[in-house]
């Protein structure tokens, strides 16, 4: 229940008590602010812990959007396909001038570097590569949803 210059002086205070190795733990709905500063994160649920480690390996164990990376290109068509042929192009929007968006699904991060290499060795013109992560709140939905049950469902 704190507005932004209390956040602000909290988020602070706990900084503070980092910095000297403390260990700190924090019980908040606001998973924003968790994400923004919690090194760790234990999600609960009906008792039971769901999930425990970084945010980064609750979106590598969901497997979601973890492995979506978002590229805009300059160069010519077939040489782009060629770099990204084999993998899934999940959407694809022209810029104009020669340019493309496209958002491909990839295994891993040694994939995005294959790709990567590959456009620039056909002379493609890399202008954003964007890999696309999980928020801790689309995160903690994905992981509750299939165990949560609607409101009333007891009654």
């Amino acid at each position: 229940g704190l507005d932004p210059v209390g956040r602000r002086s909290v988020r602070t205070v706990l900084e503070s008590l980092r910095s000297e190795g403390k260990t700190i733990f924090i019980n908040s709905h606001l998973l924003q602010e968790v994400e923004l500063f919690c090194d760790r994160i234990a999600i609960l649920s009906q008792g039971k812990v769901r999930h425990l480690g970084t945010v980064a390996e609750l979106s590598r164990a969901l497997n979601s959007q973890a492995d979506l990376v978002t590229w805009e290109l300059a160069g010519a068509d077939p040489d782009i396909q060629a770099a990204l042929a084999g993998h899934e192009l999940v959407s694809q929007t022209p810029l104009g001038d020669g340019a493309v968006r496209l958002t491909v699904r990839l295994a891993d991060q040694a994939a995005i570097d294959r790709c990567l290499d590959q456009l620039r060795q056909r002379n493609v013109s890399v202008m954003l590569l964007s890999r696309q992560r999980l928020s801790l709140e689309d995160a903690f939905l994905n992981l509750i949803e299939p165990v949560a049950q609607p409101v009333g469902a007891n009654l």
